[in-house]
This record gives C-alpha cells, structure tokens and sequence, in this order.
C-alpha cells in the first residue's frame, strides 16, 4: 500500500476536518486515518487512478459499512464509479435492513476546481448524520500534478472559494 495523508481544517467554515489522501490505487484508501466522528464524506478524484477496465471491487462495500455518509466523485469514469456506490448502499439496505445514508454524486463535465468546490460547500449528509460527519476525505492518485493545487485549495478554503465563484462557468 502506498498513500500519504495531509490534514486540513475547514473549522471557521462547517467546523469539519479535511484529509488529503494521495494514493496509488482505491483500494489504498482503507483503512481510512482515525476520524473524530461515526460518519465521513468522500470526494474521489478520478484522473490516474482508476482504469475503467479494472474492478473497484468491494471497496464502495467497505467504505459503507465505516460510515460513509456522502460520496462525489469527479473525472471521465465518476459516473460508473458513482453507480457503484449507489449499489453498494442498496446491498447494505438489503443485508441490513435499515436505510443506508449515503448521497451520491459525480461530476464529469465541470472542472476539477468546481466540483471541489462544491464537495467543500454542498456535500451535507442527510441531517439525521449531521452531528456525526465532521470529516472529509478527498482521494487523488499519487501519479498525478494536481495534488498540490488541491492541497493549496484545502490550505486557504476561503480564497478558494472566491477564486472558484469569480470564475466563469
């Protein structure tokens, strides 16, 4: 396994903890860094880091059953990958019995800063999980150049957000 994780706070905003989690495939994504809360989002960036001829296998199962609360996922393949999670928390109905709390969404034809903005801004569990999803999560591949734009971004949230509001659609 191969991942670092860097820890950002959003507190002045929504009071979450922010992780960057660079890694080499998805399955490099658990276990997940110890969080203060029972519930997580998760923003996926998916430029290098998932082959669309290659299973994700039970990742979206696993990460459920940890308390995934809010899953987006950004890049060519994110609505395949998005389909998936949203089958994963239909299983864990099924299994369960119980609603499963995760929201889904993908974003294939905005930029990359506009979909991290809204992961930032617009990503809120149902309010049944408010209370207990105080952290995020945003994966990128560790073979890619935009980890440290996204880190810059995750630094400053607010100067984010007025860049990415400023610019043109």
């Amino acid at each position: 396994m191969s991942r670092t994780v860097t820890k950002f706070n959003d507190e002045a905003m929504f009071g979450r903890e922010i992780f960057l989690l660079s890694v080499s495939t998805l399955a490099d994504i658990l276990p997940l860094p110890q969080i203060r809360d029972s519930h997580y989002s998760l923003f996926i960036v998916l430029d290098e880091i998932v082959n669309p001829a290659v299973s994700i296998g039970d990742l979206p199962d696993g990460l459920v059953r940890n308390g995934l609360a809010y899953v987006s996922v950004w890049g060519e393949d994110s609505e395949r990958i998005h389909d998936i999670f949203d089958e994963a928390a239909v299983q864990w109905e099924i299994k369960s019995g119980s609603p499963c709390p995760l929201m889904s969404t993908w974003h294939v034809d905005e930029s990359l800063d506009r979909a991290l903005w809204f992961f930032i801004n617009c990503t809120f569990p149902d309010e049944r999980y408010a209370e207990t999803c105080r952290s995020a999560f945003v994966v990128i591949s560790d073979r890619t150049n935009v980890a440290k734009h996204i880190a810059e971004s995750l630094e400053d949230i607010e100067g984010f957000n007025r860049r990415v509001l400023d610019e043109p659609e």
